[in-house]
């Protein structure tokens, strides 16, 4: 995903320019509140992959499972006209 690894590259070059010995200390606070925005911005990236990963595999069961009842379905009907009393 190419805007999770940006969001990641300005995080790793707002710690460099943090980690610097000659950076001031008005752009040092001024990184420490960008890191802070884009790990807040990171973080919620993350959450939103992962629940679109989750729904997705959900909603696959789910197909599966309304397949195997439209498979019963047919068969209880299947049974009911070869033997309308077996099967009430």
């Amino acid at each position: 995903m190419a805007v999770r690894r940006k969001l990641w590259q300005a995080i790793t070059a707002a710690e460099d320019i943090l980690l610097d010995e000659e950076t001031s200390n008005d752009v040092i606070l001024r990184s420490v509140h960008a890191i802070g925005q884009a790990v807040a911005s990171y973080v919620k990236l993350l959450d939103s992959t992962e629940l679109e990963s989750r729904l997705s595999e959900l909603e696959e069961k789910l197909k599966e499972k309304e397949e195997k009842i439209e498979i019963q379905s047919h068969r209880i009907e299947q049974l009911r006209t070869y033997s309308p009393n077996a099967v009430n």
